[in-house]
Parts: structure tokens; C-alpha cells; sequence
């Protein structure tokens, strides 16, 4: 029995991008960072990213799940309604991903770069629904 078709591969993507942004999430609020030998405060203790930061920076390391799941519905709707509104919108998201790496780069590093990629890989390979689908309010 398969789970998915041929074209599925999204789903796959848009899966890895999911679960790699609860890995940032639990990421930033589990692991430790020892700091710099300089700063005599951080000799002797660690802190975590929300510790440090603030609750208030889970904002921006919760956002690729709210992308993720918002990159979801929207292929979702382009690979079951041919909707080509769906599919500027798909590039719409894939974009807001990657400007949101941008901040995300200088607040966690290099762990971030998977989920963009993940995301703008999953919108190019969504493909759009049958033509037997088609109607006047998917265009």
C-alpha cells in the first residue's frame, strides 16, 4: 500500500521542514551555550537561547512552523484545485522563508538553513491538479 503518489514528494519536503523547525524550536530552548571565557558571569554558568534572549525570541524561532504549515494548505489547494493563485502564493511563502533566515542566521547559525531550502524545494516541486479539475474559480 502506498502513503503517496508519484508527485508527492512536497509532502515528504514539507514534512522535513516541519520537524527540522520543532528541532530549532526545542533547540533553542534546550540547549546550552557556555559563552565567552572573558565574561565572569558565564564561567560558571550556561544559558539557553530563550534563557538569555527572552521568551520574546521564540517568535522568531517559531515562525518556519507557522510557514511550514501555511506552505501546506497552500500546495495542498495547488495540487487538488489547480489553482493558480495557490501557486503564486506557494512562492509567496517559500519567499517569506527565506527572508526570514535572514535573522534567523544571526540568532542561531548555520541550523537554520534547512528549512528554507526545504521549503522553497518543496514549492518548486509541487505539481498542479489534473485539467479535468479545472473550473472558474481556481483560475
Amino acid at each position: 500500500m502506498q502513503l503517496f503518489g508519484r508527485n508527492d514528494r512536497w509532502k515528504w519536503l514539507t514534512l522535513a521542514a516541519a520537524v527540522w523547525s520543532v528541532v530549532l524550536i526545542v533547540r533553542a530552548c534546550t540547549v546550552h551555550d557556555r559563552g565567552s571565557a572573558s565574561d565572569p558571569a558565564q564561567i560558571f554558568h550556561s544559558y539557553t537561547l530563550v534563557q538569555d534572549v527572552g521568551p520574546g525570541i521564540l517568535v522568531l524561532v517559531a515562525a518556519p512552523v507557522a510557514i511550514t504549515l501555511a506552505l501546506a494548505r497552500v500546495l495542498h489547494l495547488k495540487t487538488t484545485r489547480r489553482s493558480y493563485r495557490a501557486e503564486r502564493a506557494a512562492l509567496w511563502v517559500a519567499g517569506l522563508s527565506l527572508l526570514w533566515c535572514l535573522p534567523a542566521l544571526v540568532v542561531e547559525g548555520l541550523w537554520v538553513l534547512p528549512v528554507p531550502v526545504l521549503i522553497a524545494a518543496a514549492a518548486a516541486t509541487a505539481p498542479l491538479a489534473a485539467t479535468e479539475s479545472l473550473g472558474p474559480r481556481d483560475l
